[in-house]
């Protein structure tokens, strides 16, 4: 399962503001509710700043203010002190609508951009419910049948598939839009390397402008690089008792290095090391050899999640986090991330499912 990634992207103002400032109506469709706050807030480095709020009565609140540019910020629901719900609005100067179902959906229109933010939202609400509901049974129950976890390991990965299929559609549909644009820089990890080249070649110069764009035009660039078919790239890091360790001591050793990014902090890293352990040890003597290269910045925290799952391949990292040397080479955007060599030291896949490294591995 991939480390699905939900974070808040901040875009540069495009277009003039308004002075009339915005009003944004709204209707919560849940009694209990009432006394909870709305707010307009955006995330400055590790602070949450909040922007504007209200307080909720028989169900209704309105906000009204000037916003002093037109980006991405979030609409939070608050309740106790806890945030209940968030989604990214586009703060912007116009008279908006808010329909907010708690635990389900917040629906914001009025504008022609925020109204296709809410028709990308309201897209993915079933997916999103669903996928929710198989980490919900797969975390409280931990005595399930290893029959039914893996069923339902399956289950999620083909909604995974079918959300990322519709990312694609909707961002190459909307590109040069901010929504679009938003929904790509969200979403571009789950897209192959030749639809994320291709959207990019669809953008406009204004879109390209972006931060958060031109890094990701950069991690295609080196992507490229190293795709499927091209000969691997070296890394030199330290291993768990400060020694350094190069990728190429181990490439041709066997018949196939899989190269694993992973963390200790990364929950779809942790539940993939059981059966990554089945096919190491499977595999492990003259078929496979496994690289693990953790993306942590704490190196107690990564020694003590080796022992602690057993994992008993190489172990190696700078401790730069997302910043490590081999994750730039790499293009690792997510996490877990694995790249499969071959004996040759030519690449022959890229994150493989275990059903794929398992046929590669068994074939012959």
């Amino acid at each position: 399962m991939k480390k699905i990634l939900f974070g808040f992207i901040a875009i540069a103002s495009l277009y003039g503001c308004g002075t009339k400032g915005y009003k944004v109506t709204g209707t919560v469709n849940d009694n209990e509710m009432n006394g909870a706050k709305i707010y307009l807030a955006e995330i400055d480095g590790q602070n949450l700043v909040k922007l504007d709020s209200a307080t909720i009565q028989n169900g209704r609140f309105t906000m009204n203010g000037v916003a002093d540019s037109i980006r991405f910020i979030y609409m939070l629901l608050e309740k106790d002190g806890e945030v209940q719900m968030a989604r990214p609005y586009l703060y912007e100067n116009a008279n908006m609508t808010v329909d907010i179902t708690p635990e389900k959906s917040i629906i914001v229109k009025g504008t022609k951009e925020n109204n296709l933010l809410s028709e990308y939202y309201t897209g993915i609400e079933d997916f999103e419910t669903q996928m929710m509901a198989i980490r919900e049974k797969l975390s409280e129950n931990a005595e399930l049948p290893e029959s039914e976890v893996e069923a339902l390991k399956g289950q999620y990965d083909e909604l995974d598939k079918k959300q990322d299929d519709y990312n694609l559609g909707f961002v190459k549909a909307n590109i040069n839009t901010l929504t679009g644009t938003h929904i790509f820089k969200s979403s571009y990890y789950g897209m192959s390397l030749e639809d994320r080249d291709n959207i990019i070649s669809m953008m406009n110069n204004e879109m390209k402008k972006d931060k958060k764009i031109a890094k990701i035009i950069n991690a295609v660039e080196a992507e490229k690089r190293v795709a499927i078919g091209n000969q691997y790239a070296d890394i030199t890091l330290s291993g768990v008792d400060g020694t350094a360790i190069s990728l190429s001591e181990y490439v041709g050793k066997t018949d196939y290095t899989l190269v694993d990014f992973w963390a200790s902090w990364c929950g779809p890293c942790i539940m993939s090391f059981p059966e990554l352990t089945k096919t190491y040890e499977k595999h492990k003597n003259g078929r496979l050899q496994i690289f693990g290269i953790s993306l942590d910045d704490d190196g107690e925290a990564w020694k003590k999640a080796i022992g602690t799952h057993k994992l008993s391949w190489i172990h190696v990292s700078d401790l730069k986090g997302w910043e490590s040397a081999a994750a730039q080479l790499y293009a690792v955007n997510f996490i877990p991330t694995t790249i499969l060599i071959d004996k040759t030291g030519t690449i022959v896949g890229r994150n493989l499912s275990k059903e794929e490294l398992v046929k590669i591995l068994e074939k012959n």
